[in-house]
């Protein structure tokens, strides 16, 4: 019912699990992307930038050939220049660096990250925030400069902290690339 409220009596609902309980393991990662996606519209709506096509956890997909992606979160920004479409990454430091197996990394998300734009000419950035301290940053961003094949920048990396505290993330330059 309150789905129907927010989004009229004709809404289709979304698939059940939308509506239960976050699980305990996956409570600080839904938190913090919260705060990402709180923070974000915030500062968006302080500059007077409408925030457009935005879709939560997994619920955009990317496809190429069989390879899959869905960002934590999706959004585009309205701007006298157009629109800016970014994917954020919330790294909680739960998935490998790199991997030889077929499986979730940080690699392979560069990887089809840069694939994909090559393939499909589409242009947005990934915000890859960061959950703590780490290495891992440093350590992603010498991975995405590896595999960067043109001289453009797709990814871009900050502390959540940093982020959070921030009195205007969208326009300082907190995130390094």
């Amino acid at each position: 019912l309150g789905y129907q409220l927010l989004h009229g009596p004709d809404a289709v609902l979304p698939r059940r699990a939308a509506f239960n309980e976050v699980s305990l393991a996956l409570q600080r990662h839904t938190q913090h992307l919260a705060d990402v996606i709180v923070q974000t519209k915030v500062h968006a709506k302080r500059l007077g930038l409408q925030i457009v096509n935005q879709r939560g956890e997994n619920r955009l997909s990317l496809s190429l050939g069989e390879r899959l992606q869905k960002p934590d979160f999706s959004f585009s920004l309205e701007t006298r220049d157009g629109e800016l479409t970014f994917y954020d990454e919330l790294d909680e430091s739960t998935e490998p660096i790199s991997s030889t197996k077929e499986r979730e990394s940080l690699e392979a998300k560069i990887r089809f990250h840069e694939d994909y734009q090559n393939a499909t000419g589409e242009r947005y950035k990934v915000r890859v925030i960061f959950a703590k301290a780490s290495p891992r940053m440093a350590q992603f961003l010498n991975l995405a400069r590896k595999h960067a094949k043109q001289q453009r920048r797709i990814f871009y990396a900050v502390l959540l902290e940093n982020y959070l505290k921030h009195g205007a993330p969208l326009t300082a330059p907190i995130f390094l690339d």
